[in-house]
């Protein structure tokens, strides 16, 4: 018989070998075992299961600071629409307003002053809200109106 002469420091360096082998060998089993349950499961699911339509009351969507940035609501009498600032105030408003469709535009934050859109009547709102200028199907009014 002819004898084995292994140092202990060669002996050592193959065993590492061999276990950095043996981990990359089970991570790539692993890997390819998902892959391939993957690829059994897809497609597996009915059509019919899946919903057609999702329905919700109202959707906030918020920005990365979790800061809101987009909101949009509806009931039976009124649907809102807005749209905020970076700084979390309403910009813009899309909505209904005594049965009517409107866009309101706000000029500052924090500040009701703002443009009114809506099919009858164009106006500017003072910071309280009030209407100060508006154009409507019966002519332009320049006094504060009442609400």
């Amino acid at each position: 018989m002819t004898e084995i002469s292994l140092d202990l420091q060669t002996l050592n360096k193959r065993l590492e070998k061999v276990e950095r082998e043996n981990r990359i060998l089970k991570i790539s089993g692993i890997v390819l075992l998902i892959i391939f349950c993957a690829l059994i499961s897809m497609g597996q699911i009915s059509a019919n299961l899946l919903p057609k339509a999702t329905f919700v009351d109202a959707l906030a969507i918020n920005n990365n600071q979790g800061q809101l940035r987009f909101f949009v609501a509806c009931d039976r009498e009124d649907n809102a629409m807005l749209v905020f600032t970076d700084k979390g105030k309403p910009s813009i408003q899309m909505g209904m307003e005594n049965g009517n469709p409107m866009i309101l535009l706000l000029r500052k934050e924090g500040s009701m002053e703002s443009l009114l859109l809506s099919p009858n009547e164009i106006s500017f709102r003072d910071k309280h809200g009030k209407n100060i200028w508006a154009a409507t199907p019966r002519g332009i009014l320049t006094s504060p109106m009442r609400p």
